[in-house]
This record gives C-alpha cells, sequence and structure tokens, in this order.
C-alpha cells in the first residue's frame, strides 16, 4: 500500500514526488487509498477519503412534481414553471 499524502495543491505521492493537481480535493477528511492510472498519455488520481457521517436536517418540506405539455412544471404547492420559449429570428 501507497503512502499518499495531500498537500494544498499537491500529492505528495512515494517514488515520484510531489505531483501537481489540476483541481483540488473536493472533501476533506482522512485519505484512505488513492490509484493512480494511465489513459492515453494522461495520468489520473482517484482518491477515498474518509468523512464522517452527518445527517442534514430537511429544511423545507417535500413536494410533488406534475410535468406537463403546457407547463414545464406544476409543484404540490402551487408554484408553477413554464416552458421555455424559443427566440425568435427579426
Amino acid at each position: 500500500m501507497i503512502n499518499v499524502r495531500w498537500v494544498i495543491d499537491f500529492l505528495d505521492v512515494p517514488k515520484l514526488g510531489r505531483v501537481n493537481m489540476a483541481e483540488s480535493l473536493r472533501f476533506s477528511g482522512k485519505i484512505l487509498s488513492a490509484r493512480i492510472s494511465k489513459s492515453a498519455s494522461w495520468w489520473f488520481v482517484s482518491i477515498t477519503v474518509h468523512m464522517p457521517n452527518e445527517v442534514i436536517p430537511h429544511q423545507k418540506s417535500p413536494v410533488g412534481v406534475d410535468v406537463g405539455l403546457n407547463r414545464l412544471a406544476t409543484l404540490s404547492d402551487g408554484r408553477r414553471y413554464e416552458n421555455v420559449r424559443r427566440l425568435t429570428s427579426t
């Protein structure tokens, strides 16, 4: 198992050294594993991060959605979303 360490915008990989990351980590937590692969001269890394279980409280009550032909959508709470009309050329 390779010990990979994340440092701001770099990934510290044994035998390779610091590898520049094009995108920063989306989730914070302990890195469990990393898989490095090559496809068509491009290198990729898949990182598994352990995240604590968090229960997100519901902000609003659930609604039903009716998708139709006359309107894009009608919600059970009364909100209506109209269809997008195409632009006409003048």
